[in-house]
């Protein structure tokens, strides 16, 4: 008799740019100004970068759920099984990929000594080494590196909140 929402999405970019601009005029606004920064410089990838770390933190944060698709008459809602898992923290990756024999997931390059428990990521393709450690969430990512305590993985999105508040750090995430 009920369906939930489950966050997935799906439409023109057109449809919803018209609804963002019709509820969230800030919001349009802000990624106009994307746009016209990106193709200011040149449009390629390190543009579109540049352009939208300039001006994405300092648009207000809003859902689309509240933002739009509350206040929207043009919405449809399906009835799909479309296999979807949240991935709300890194620990939920062990409901997707194998452990190792010493109950590691592993993704990328590791060699590691006495390391049991751990979630292992490196999308760089250089090495993360380890000795003697247990239950530790280890990801490298581009030039950034974050260590916490598996038990302690869902802070994880205070820090990130915390670094983007930080204007000294900000260039950096």
């Amino acid at each position: 008799r009920h369906l939930w929402n489950s966050g997935i999405f799906i439409w023109k970019v057109s449809t919803i740019l018209l609804e963002i601009e019709k509820n969230l005029p800030e919001l349009y606004d802000g990624l106009m100004e994307i746009k016209k920064r990106a193709y200011k410089e040149g449009g390629t990838r390190r543009g579109w970068v540049n352009a939208i770390s300039r001006t994405y933190p300092k648009l207000d944060s809003i859902s689309i759920d509240y933002g739009v698709m509350e206040k929207s008459d043009n919405v449809f809602v399906v009835k799909a099984d479309i296999g979807w898992q949240d991935l709300g923290s890194w620990v939920s990756l062990n409901r997707l990929y194998k452990k190792d024999r010493n109950g590691n997931i592993v993704i990328g390059k590791h060699s590691g000594i006495d390391t049991n428990d751990c979630i292992i990521v490196s999308d760089t393709g250089n090495l993360i080494g380890t000795v003697g450690v247990k239950g530790l969430i280890i990801v490298r990512s581009g030039d950034s590196v974050l260590v916490s305590f598996m038990e302690k993985g869902e802070k994880v999105k205070e820090l990130v909140q915390g670094l983007s508040k930080n204007k000294a750090l900000r260039r950096f995430i």
